[in-house]
């Protein structure tokens, strides 16, 4: 996931809009976890208010033989 943070350039036509972005992981991640994790990269400028910021926002879940984990992406232009 870090790599994935790293390699997105603000240079590239699709992403030249963006200012910045953040990920949010959380869940069991790892196999015989008694506690779920919160993990978090952001990159670029994040808004504290985001009432007047223009933001995209997804949440999807996934099932794994871990149990279930939650992604939270928001997109901040």
């Amino acid at each position: 996931m870090a790599k994935f943070v790293q390699n997105i350039d603000k240079e590239n036509s699709s992403f030249r809009k963006i200012t910045g972005f953040k990920i949010q992981i959380k869940g069991r991640l790892i196999k015989r976890q008694s506690r779920s994790q919160v993990r978090v990269y952001e990159k670029g400028t994040i808004p504290l208010q985001s009432i007047s910021a223009k933001m995209n926002y997804s949440l999807t879940h996934v099932n794994t033989t871990y149990g279930i984990f939650g992604i939270k992406v928001w997109i901040f232009e």
